[in-house]
């Protein structure tokens, strides 16, 4: 199948969340299923076109929004993994814009359009035509219901992310979409537009992470108005999981870890575990459980589940090691800790990508407090690394981390459902006992770690997909 992907941002292009990952890592892997594959992006002053061997096209798109005309250039690339790249240039929009979530300004509604203009006229422009259309962000998701309307048989698929990026605007949009009553009463959304809304509406499928992550969105306060939308629509809803990329998160060629290891010999890791430890002057002690977190130390992250247990969670023989990607004001609770016991618990302020690798490989537990996780890519990396997790339940963790059993037959990490310390710090209680059986406790990590989470098997899943939507059987 020929399939067009049209995102806000792609790695390592423009990057801001994790749909940048997303939309390198599975177009990747779609086209390992012989599926031709084009990504269309807007080029930011991220994009060099020079550094990533990209090609202007001699004529570009002129477009209309609005009473205003914008000159659009065409940018042409391939990643070494065979996915064609397009790049959508404005001087004015595009150029000296830094890629993130849609701010409540005319500006970034004008992006909005313009980009999901471009989409259209990108493949009403294709030599031949495109079998399926897949969106991401707030962006595109305009994009959704301008394919529809020209081209009704073309199936678009709108896989669901973070709803906070849901292109929310209180600005008229009706300056710049014109007087079209079905997107108008599409984007409305009680007293503001929602182009996630507008996207639902239209797709012929939406999909999210996990039958977990759909729970999430239905939560209150979560989808902000989506939730009636959501229900009324759940006969299009699919499931699909998020993978892993195992070219960049791979225990036995992972650049960033001067040991590696597999399933089937962890002496690697134990080594990992030690330079971990002399790195950050912890006591050097292979028998004393690490547990490690990377938490931006935010509400939603569980800052305060953490603060409150992390001085029981110390009262145990462990070490607790806290990787926040910016410095920013910790809970008193945890800096006295720290300082309290500099051999047992360390903060550490970084963002750098390879000491989250070694963090995790170095780690016999990842701690995950975390109120909201949509995405799930933190478990997918700890499993593969053995570091079990102990999770709260939600997002689309729900269906990766399984709880064990007490004879540590079944499942690959600890979870727990409530908001609440009291559970946080006996589920960590219950992770202990499980350390202090090696034997069992060997073959639980082992287990983990063999779990298939690759793209591979997420590309596999939407190629199955696409196959029952283009045929109208889905």
């Amino acid at each position: 199948m020929k399939i067009l992907v049209a995102t806000s941002e792609i790695a390592p292009y423009s990057q801001s969340c994790e749909i940048a990952e997303t939309c390198r890592a599975l177009p990747k892997a779609l086209r390992g299923l012989d599926h031709t594959v084009t990504v269309v992006s807007p080029l930011y002053q991220s994009v060099d076109p020079e550094r990533y061997s990209l090609a202007r096209r001699l004529n570009g798109l002129s477009i209309e929004v609005g009473e205003r005309d914008f000159a659009c250039d065409i940018y042409d690339g391939r990643t070494a993994g065979g996915v064609d790249l397009l790049f959508v240039g404005n001087a004015s929009l595009f150029a000296d814009y830094t890629p993130g979530n849609s701010s409540d300004t005319e500006s970034d509604a004008l992006r909005a359009v313009l980009f999901s203009r471009a989409v259209t006229d990108l493949l009403k422009s294709a030599e031949t035509p495109f079998d399926i259309v897949q969106v991401y962000d707030w962006m595109a998701y305009l994009s959704v219901v301008l394919i529809k309307k020209r081209w009704p048989l073309l199936p678009v698929i709108l896989p669901l992310h973070d709803l906070d990026r849901q292109g929310s605007f209180s600005v008229s949009l009706d300056t710049f979409i014109g007087t079209d009553s079905d997107i108008l009463e599409a984007a409305r959304l009680s007293s503001r537009w929602s182009l996630l809304k507008c996207g639902i509406l239209w797709a012929d499928k939406v999909v999210t992470a996990a039958p977990g992550g759909l729970e999430g969105i239905n939560k209150k306060g979560r989808a902000d108005g989506l939730r009636q939308v959501l229900r009324s629509n759940l006969n299009k809803i699919a499931q699909i999981l998020n993978g892993l990329d195992s070219a960049i998160w791979n225990p036995i060629t992972d650049v960033h870890l001067r040991f590696r290891f597999d399933p089937n010999n962890l002496e690697g890791k134990q080594r990992c575990k030690a330079a971990f430890q002399h790195h950050l002057c912890l006591p050097i002690k292979p028998d004393t459980p690490l547990i490690a977190t990377a938490n931006d130390l935010s509400p939603e992250q569980g800052r305060d589940l953490l603060g409150e247990a992390a001085g029981r969670i110390l009262r145990n023989d462990v070490q607790l090691v806290i990787i926040c990607a910016e410095e920013r004001e910790t809970r008193e609770e945890l800096q006295q800790l720290a300082e309290r016991y500099p051999d047992r618990m360390k903060i550490v302020f970084s963002n750098d990508e390879a000491l989250i690798h070694q963090t995790i490989a170095a780690s016999d537990f990842f701690l995950m407090p975390f109120r909201r996780e949509p995405f799930g890519a933190l478990q997918l990396s700890a499993l593969r690394y053995g570091s079990l997790p102990i999770a709260r339940k939600n997002g689309s963790g729900v269906d990766i981390v399984v709880d064990c059993d007490g004879g540590l037959q079944t499942g690959n990490g600890f979870v727990f459902e409530a908001d609440d310390a009291d559970e946080l710090v006996a589920t960590v209680q219950r992770a202990l006992a499980a350390f202090c059986q090696p034997s069992p406790f060997a073959r639980l990590r082992q287990r983990a770690m063999k779990l298939d989470r690759s793209w591979d098997r997420t590309a596999r899943h939407y190629d199955y997909l696409y196959r029952r939507v283009v045929s109208r059987e889905g």
